[in-house]
Order: structure tokens, then C-alpha cells, then sequence
């Protein structure tokens, strides 16, 4: 499966991202320590761009830490449930 900034498969993971950083109450700079990434690139995918620094591995971070699988990260709202 490709994943670029104008798939649905990157708004969900964007929109999970997003509602677990604030449903955590995580502030930037820990939620960019959990996918090991540098705040400046959570802000820029928090605003929906798909920075050059993002691979796969803050998918793997995030379900680590979380508990959520990634195929759930990335197919469908998690705070519906």
C-alpha cells in the first residue's frame, strides 16, 4: 500500500495522531519523543504534510506505545469508538 499526504490512509493516521497526542493530554515534545521524531515534524504532520523525515518506524512507535495496531492507526478513527 502506498501512502502519500492526499490518501485517506494519511488523514487517518494524521486525525489518530493528533486525538491520542490530546486524548493522552502528551504535550508536543513528549508526543515526538514517543515516534522519535523532532516536534518541528509533528507539527508539520499534525497540519497534514507528509514531512521527508517520517518513516515507517513512528508507526511502529506508536503502536508500541499506545497498544493500537497499525493497521487500525492507519484505517480508521480510533476515538469512534
Amino acid at each position: 500500500m502506498k501512502i502519500n499526504m492526499y490518501s485517506e490512509t494519511w488523514e487517518v493516521f494524521v486525525r489518530n495522531i493528533v486525538w491520542l497526542r490530546k486524548h493522552f493530554n502528551l504535550s508536543k515534545k513528549k508526543m515526538s519523543e514517543i515516534l522519535g521524531i523532532d516536534i518541528s515534524t509533528l507539527v508539520e504532520i499534525e497540519k497534514g504534510s507528509m514531512p521527508n523525515e517520517v518513516t515507517v518506524d513512528i508507526l511502529f512507535k506508536a503502536e508500541n506505545y499506545f497498544g493500537i495496531p497499525i493497521k487500525d492507526l492507519i484505517s480508521r478513527f480510533i476515538y469512534d469508538e
